[in-house]
């Protein structure tokens, strides 16, 4: 078994890993991808089916189908070992595998690719789809300098997580990570699914290279169990990390970095088309306007209601406390996106994008409800962000009217933002 550093050492050599690059500005990209799903609750004149309407689900507490908050079968306990290793910088290893991985999926925890070396992506990432996804959203934070955003992707209380005036300070020395990510497993209790990730990072520090293993656990706390806000997205829940020598050979030492944490593999599922937010599919993301969006009525269709009600801003115009939202879709079966050409503006550190939407709902009767709406989502820049909580990117208000089935939504979309 290899001997983990203790907290203190690891701090020192992996907090070398803190003073990522920065890349470029934070602004999310602006147009969207195609047919980007994006139904939202209605804020303004609509018909009053409209401000609920079965179509257009609203968020709620209630527990997604049976299928949806399963977690995935092992009988591995949750992990109990706290992380005496948990260095500012082994947050900075990311599960860089496959960006492709599906997410956590209701019957299996999401797939990963083989162990490959992979860096922070190069547009702004902010994921939670899969555990995959948060560690990559870590390293582009780290990268990015964006250490209170770092800080938001640990729970809250992790085992060996520092102040995070510490946590920070830890990354003084970091110029840039590589990482490279091993084959994850996963165990489930009581309503929670651990992702056990192996991770190595190589660190670029002022003082030269360093190259770290270990292990990741992450908890997914079922969404469909969460009753009531606020909603508690995956997140780390530990990290056991070591330092090894530059040039070592990662793919035995990956294979090993979670044997003290046994779980079943995950299971290999096809790549989703972006454009999917049936309930088939976990999509948790806030990398862009649309992401928001999709991510927004991927729950809905999921009936996952706090976490829909999670992707509006506490102080959205319009939003309706949590019951009533819930309420607003409860004759809501499915809704289907399509999402206009995005615009976007920008002042003092603020970002608003505005998504010009189609949303055609299906209610549980059979019936059909098309409405075009306005949705703007606002984002307050990371590189300001000095300190926690972390604020992302979320819904600030929509515009929501209801049209003919058969209506040109496309001429609409064009108007609908202006």
């Amino acid at each position: 078994m290899k001997r983990v550093l203790p907290f203190v050492l690891l701090v020192s050599l992996v907090a070398l890993p803190a003073c990522m690059l920065l890349p470029t500005p934070v602004a999310p990209p602006t147009v969207p991808p195609t047919v980007p799903p994006t139904v939202a609750i209605a804020t303004t004149a609509a018909p009053t089916d409209t401000t609920a309407p079965t179509d257009t689900p609203a968020p709620s507490d209630t527990p997604a189908p049976t299928d949806t908050d399963t977690p995935v079968p092992s009988d591995t306990p949750v992990p109990t070992t706290a992380p005496s290793d948990t260095p500012p910088a082994t947050q900075a290893a990311t599960q860089a595998g496959s960006t492709a991985t599906t997410a956590p999926s209701s019957t299996a925890a999401p797939a990963t690719a083989s162990p490959g070396p992979t860096s922070a992506p190069s547009s702004f990432l902010d994921d939670r789809s899969t555990a995959a996804a948060v560690m990559q959203s870590l390293v582009d934070a780290l990268n990015r300098r964006q250490y209170a955003r770092a800080y938001y992707y640990w729970e809250s209380g992790a085992q060996g997580l520092p102040p995070f005036a510490q946590f920070q300070a830890g990354y003084a020395n970091t110029q840039s990570t590589q990482l490279t990510l091993g084959p994850i497993t996963s165990s489930g209790a009581a309503g929670h699914i651990y992702f056990n990730t192996p991770v190595a990072f190589v660190v670029q520090t002022t003082g030269g290279t360093q190259t770290f293993v270990g292990c990741y656990i992450l908890n997914w706390v079922q969404p469909g169990v969460q009753g009531a806000p606020p909603f508690q997205p995956m997140a780390i829940n530990q990290a056991h990390v070591q330092q090894v020598a530059n040039g070592a050979n990662l793919t035995p030492l990956l294979a090993q970095a979670c044997a003290n944490f046994p779980g079943l593999p995950l299971q290999a599922t096809p790549t989703p088309a972006p454009n999917d937010i049936t309930s088939a599919r976990y999509l948790d993301d806030r990398s862009d306007a649309v992401q928001v969006l999709r991510s927004l009525f991927n729950a809905v269709n999921r009936k996952e209601y706090v976490r829909a009600y999670s992707y509006w801003e506490a102080n959205a115009v319009g939003l309706p406390p949590f019951a009533q939202f819930q309420q607003g879709y409860a004759n809501t079966a499915a809704v289907a996106l399509t999402v206009g050409t995005v615009t976007s503006n920008a002042g003092a550190g603020q970002f608003y994008y505005m998504v010009p939407v189609t949303l055609v709902a299906t209610t549980s009767a059979s019936a059909t409800q098309t409405f075009v709406a306005c949705y703007t989502v606002h984002q307050s820049s990371p590189d300001a962000q000095g300190v926690p909580p972390f604020r992302p990117m979320g819904v600030r208000s929509a515009k929501v009217t209801i049209v003919a089935n058969n209506a040109n939504t496309a001429s609409l979309m064009a108007q609908i933002c202006q």
